[in-house]
């Protein structure tokens, strides 16, 4: 029997969010037979990691300090020896430039373990722009890159345009959802009545972390004119942020208190997907969101924003609508047309289902990257 491949996740932390939601399921889902994971933290375990570290997976903080530290890359070499590692697989930039100046240090001291390198972009700045530090310096870095993944079309643009990679190394994965977790939900009105909900009230729901990328304030802006038309309905905004104090507070000064439910991190993303009616988005940016993929999995007809992945992942007409971003009326309308046609919220939540499970699955996404892991290897 061959020995697994030693594959290190490399992440900034493992709080709740779509990326560390991705490391997270490629940990427990992938063959242990051919891949032995390990994880390396550098600024937190956060949930998803004390969850990792509770099954008994090697998990390493490496407690990053402030500016360039290069010490961390010394500390990351120190894992990759001990855990005899064979492939870093490094999400978002930060951890990328580490992990290359890691696997380049194990080369320059002529290290026993010289591990490849793959970086995985999940998502742009808004608004994206050129920095000419790294559109000078990373054509360089790609040179010691093995493969470079991004998790949608628009990212892999993004990172041709705004950060000068060349186009030839940039593959797309996309993001993959484990539908089984959708099988086991307890009754919609139970959750309905735990959370305070007037059962017989439509609610509208998104999860995403209170950042201002994420446009919450278009979303209440949105709401508030439904509610001029159709005022049995909710708001359920699920995650918590930076911005969550400001949200509160516009919800207080335009009278919502008693329509918007802020119920902040949340673990049984599932089953509150359930309670929702339609899922909204209304970011500035995104890769592929892993929660809009959730929500289309539960069945549930999507209204987001034109922005980035959203337009690879919802099939307009089809499985939702796409709208303007930051434009509260085209959104408001939106939401309406499928808050009054019970029947067009159905067959758009089916489609999106099957859409999803044939081409978002996390088994499909898991089998990707682990061929590539093994290309890289050879």
């Amino acid at each position: 029997m061959h020995t697994p491949l030693r594959v290190i996740q490399l992440v900034l932390s493992l709080v709740f969010g779509g990326t560390e939601k991705l490391v997270y399921d490629i940990v427990q889902r992938i063959d242990k037979l051919r891949v032995s994971p390990v994880i390396c933290c550098f600024d937190k375990l956060g949930h998803f990691g004390e969850e990792l570290q509770h099954h008994g997976y090697p998990i390493y903080l490496l407690n990053r300090k402030s500016g360039i530290d290069w010490g961390l890359v010394k500390r990351i070499n120190g894992v990759i020896q001990q855990e005899r590692i064979d492939v870093i697989h490094a999400h978002q930039y930060t951890p990328y430039f580490y992990g290359l100046m890691a696997s380049l240090y194990s080369r320059l001291i002529q290290a026993e373990q010289k591990p490849r390198l793959i970086f995985t972009e999940h998502g742009r700045f808004y608004p994206d722009q050129r920095k000419i530090k790294r559109v000078l310096i990373n054509p360089i870095l790609s040179r010691f890159t093995d493969e470079i993944v991004t998790i949608s079309e628009s990212t892999k643009e993004s990172l041709i345009k705004y950060e000068n990679f060349p186009a030839h190394k940039i593959k797309v994965i996309y993001n993959g959802i484990d539908l089984k977790q959708f099988s086991h939900v307890g009754d919609p009105l139970t959750k309905k009545r735990e959370l305070g909900l007037q059962p017989h009230y439509n609610v509208i729901g998104i999860v995403a972390r209170l950042d201002p990328i994420k446009n919450h304030p278009i979303l209440l802006q949105a709401f508030e004119q439904i509610l001029q038309h159709l005022p049995e309905t909710y708001l359920i905004i699920v995650g918590d942020g930076p911005e969550e104090e400001r949200l509160r507070n516009i919800v207080q000064s335009r009278d919502l208190t008693d329509k918007v439910r802020f119920l902040g991190a949340r673990s049984d993303i599932s089953e509150l997907l359930h309670v929702f009616d339609i899922f909204a988005l209304s970011s500035f940016s995104e890769g592929t969101s892993v929660t809009l993929l959730e929500a289309m999995g539960a069945g549930l007809p999507i209204v987001a924003t034109r922005v980035g992945g959203n337009p690879e992942v919802v099939r307009e007409h089809e499985t939702g609508f796409l709208v303007e971003s930051n434009n509260a009326e085209e959104m408001a309308n939106m939401l309406i047309k499928l808050l009054q046609d019970t029947k067009m919220r159905h067959k758009m939540g089916l489609a999106g289902k099957k859409w999803v499970e044939i081409n978002f699955s996390l088994d499909l996404m898991v089998k990707a990257y682990t061929d590539l892991y093994f290309k890289v290897a050879r």
